[in-house]
């Protein structure tokens, strides 16, 4: 996934992965037009012309979005943050960044066995 425009990424992961622009707004709950999704697959943030415009969601959109990308609503507001405003919640990628959340809601113990699996993976892997 792009990480400079990790919002406009993903879009086009679910499209790319069989989703259709009326499927996105369908299982976002509707709270974005099909066309609006095809506008920023096509444009990205703020592209189109004048009457193509693709401006960022609204606060009480974050939710249906954060269903369709099955993603926290916190990830939902870095990814607009990062395409509409060219801000990054740190230099973390978005593997990170998508396991934020749930690793924060761990017990130390469950956190400790999470670190365990990741550190031998990484090992594994190398």
């Amino acid at each position: 996934m792009d990480t400079s425009t990790p919002f406009r990424a993903k879009v086009i992961d679910l499209r790319t992965g069989g989703y259709t622009y009326l499927d996105m707004h369908r299982k976002s709950q509707g709270v974005r037009s099909d066309s609006w999704w095809n506008s920023v697959a096509l444009h990205g943030a703020w592209g189109g012309g004048p009457s193509a415009r693709v401006a960022p969601p609204a606060p009480e959109t974050f939710d249906g979005i954060a269903a369709l990308f099955k993603v926290s609503r916190q990830e939902v507001q870095a990814m607009i943050a990062a395409d509409w405003y060219g801000t990054q919640q740190q230099e973390t990628s978005a593997a990170v960044r998508r396991l934020e959340v749930p690793i924060n809601q761990l017990a130390a113990h469950d956190l400790d066995l999470v670190e365990a699996i990741v550190r031998r993976l990484v090992v594994s892997n190398s």
